[in-house]
């Protein structure tokens, strides 16, 4: 679906970093951060006060797109940034910001990194994209071991014969439950026993 077939009552309700995926999506060009902050506004129909109120909201969202990349333009030669991770779906959270500084040394593009005194487990490139320095930041998450669980509900003290004759404890469908916890949605997910 197109942005500008979304509701104003739905797209109110969506997150500013989906709103600028669906406009780099759309677009299929690259901008600057500020420019699509501006984009994002206009389709939600924000006011110039408004975007100065929530840009400082909208540099703190970024999100990876499906082939994991984040691509942000816009910052400046010797001002210090910190990237922090939030979220990481099956994957674990880095604990550590990074805090880093692009600088100019006699011509010569720097990415200087402050978090771990320039030890953390990442590695970086600089490349010149019409005469933009873009500095390429990989990062890696662990895995969080995930689990499978079956559930089989009996009637308690009833006994049923089986296909070979056997008798066994009788099997309880559509017996209801909801698990919360890490890595299911806030709400929980409801799992219903079926006839096995």
């Amino acid at each position: 679906m197109k942005l500008k077939d979304i509701p104003k009552e739905e797209l109110e309700l969506m997150g500013y970093d989906d709103i600028a995926y669906m406009i780099l999506d759309e677009s299929k060009k690259k901008m600057k951060i500020t420019d699509l902050f501006h984009k994002v506004c206009d389709v939600l129909g924000l006011t110039e006060q408004d975007f100065e109120n929530h840009i400082a909201d909208f540099f703190e969202i970024l999100t990876t797109d499906k082939d994991g990349n984040i691509l942000t333009s816009g910052l400046y030669l010797d001002r210090e940034y910190t990237l922090t991770e939030t979220k990481s779906t099956d994957y674990y959270v880095a604990q550590e910001p990074i805090k880093f500084t692009i600088t100019n040394d006699n011509g010569t593009i720097k990415f200087v990194n402050y978090t771990d005194n320039n030890n953390i487990t990442a590695s970086h490139t600089i490349e010149l994209n019409d005469e933009i320095p873009t500095i390429t930041l990989d990062l890696q998450n662990e895995k969080i071991p995930s689990y499978g669980l079956q559930l089989t509900k009996y009637a308690e003290g009833e006994k049923v014969e089986n296909a070979e004759g056997e008798q066994v404890d009788k099997t309880l469908e559509k017996a209801q439950y909801k698990i919360y916890g890490e890595g299911i949605s806030e709400e929980g997910e409801m799992y219903t026993t079926d006839e096995n």
